[in-house]
């Protein structure tokens, strides 16, 4: 399974509902950030010889073929990333 299916199945399980809840009631979704580092979403732009995955250019040259994975994953791997 690619990255873009993993990510796709993780947002559809864990950050579809729990987005929704902290947009209406302006709280960051602490547990699903927490799962994201579990399922190592969160090491997507990190270079391999830092323990990341080292996606960063793949997955700038692809995102725009991601016209259906939630917008909230992807805001918290480009604001990880900003973070670094």
């Amino acid at each position: 399974m690619s990255i873009y299916e993993q990510a796709k199945e993780f947002a559809k399980k864990y950050l579809e509902e729990e987005g929704k809840k902290s947009d209406k009631d302006c709280t960051f979704p602490k547990e699903a950030f927490e799962k994201m580092g579990e399922e190592g979403f969160l090491k997507l732009l990190i270079p391999e010889e830092m323990g990341g995955l080292g996606k960063g250019a793949d997955l700038a040259k692809e995102q725009k073929n991601i016209k259906k994975l939630q917008w909230h994953l992807l805001n918290t791997i480009h604001l990880q990333h900003y973070a670094i």
